[in-house]
């Protein structure tokens, strides 16, 4: 909160004495910033939206307290923004991008100063911090209590922004179990810890052993293929995530074709054209990407030239990265 250097009378609420957002006083500062025509600044313990009223030395404001998940009421020194008392109205905290549980005004007539709040409290004092009186209206008027859940942001395949389809780094839980399985697999060993914490079904005890256990020596690995397998059989079936383990051993530890290999078929020759068509890739765009990261092969070739034409009436087996493959026929 700041406090302008040049004072004007009284402002009961949230739209001023007049309830136009305006005031008679004359000479005031047209412009301020943090720094700029700053008498004093006070720092609060949380989020608000609220209006800070003012009525002769007294400064009122409403607070959350983001430590301890409470609403406060604030008297502030109107001179020196000294705190003069805070009173904790009650539990309560929510934050979203516009506005928060303590985004209601204070109201004051110069002997009591109100207090309303997202949670339904409305409480009374005096303008000495003495509570008059304090009543909840959703509770008054049968309203049930809100409740909120909060759940922390899941980052990304890439371990910094979070997951999203438009940032191409999420594993959608429709893809196919070696789809799954292989996005689970590439994962770092740090970011695998937040994925399983986040993700898995496991009690938080054995995923504490599972750590010690890697500390002492085990792979990492390891633990990362219960989890994949876990979540595939979550969203396909046990069966599936056997599969989808055994098959990513054979194409990565012995560099083997999947035997599930979709197929095909075809009317461009020209590469970045024949990897779009065939689904491999959204765009060409993300062809060429592909192909300038070296992570197109055809036929276990490495494609270095994306003006790669292939020849019209052959079969030829195209992966793209470690994971895609098809059996794609140009016509």
């Amino acid at each position: 909160m700041l406090a302008l250097s040049l004072q004007a009378g009284n402002w009961p609420h949230w739209r001023g004495p007049q309830f136009n957002g305006s005031a008679d006083e004359q000479n005031l500062a047209a412009t301020f910033s943090k720094t700029e025509n700053v008498k004093w600044s006070v720092i609060l313990p949380g989020t608000s939206a609220a209006t800070p009223i003012i009525w002769e030395d007294h400064v009122f404001l409403s607070s959350t307290d983001e430590s301890t998940k409470t609403l406060h009421a604030y008297c502030l020194d109107r001179k020196t923004g000294a705190v003069q008392w805070k009173q904790e109205v009650g539990p309560g905290y929510n934050v979203d991008d516009l506005s928060n549980f303590a985004s209601p005004s204070p109201v004051t007539d110069g002997r009591r100063v109100w207090f309303f709040y997202g949670s339904g409290d409305l409480v009374c004092f005096d303008s000495a911090g003495k509570e008059v009186w304090h009543r909840n209206i959703q509770k008054d008027y049968g309203q049930e209590p809100q409740c909120i859940l909060t759940m922390p942001l899941l980052e990304g395949l890439d371990g910094k922004e979070k997951m999203s389809k438009s940032l191409g780094n999420y594993i959608g839980i429709a893809e196919p179990p070696q789809e799954i399985f292989g996005k689970l697999m590439s994962v770092s060993d740090e970011l695998m810890w937040r994925y399983i914490e986040l993700l898995s079904f496991e009690f938080s005890e054995k995923i504490d052993s599972l750590k010690k256990q890697v500390e002492a020596g085990r792979n990492p690995k390891e633990i990362k293929v219960l989890f994949a397998k876990e979540i595939v059989a979550r969203f396909h079936s046990s069966d599936a995530a056997r599969q989808a383990e055994s098959d990513f051993e054979s194409r990565f530890r012995h560099g083997e074709i999947p035997e599930d290999v979709p197929e095909r078929t075809v009317k461009e020759t020209q590469i970045l054209k024949v990897l779009k068509e065939s689904g491999l890739v959204p765009s060409a765009n993300e062809a060429a990407r592909m192909i300038e990261q070296g992570a197109v092969r055809v036929d276990g070739e490495r494609v270095s030239d994306r003006d790669l034409k292939l020849g019209s009436g052959k079969t030829y087996v195209i992966q793209v990265g470690k994971r895609k493959f098809a059996r794609v026929t140009v016509k």
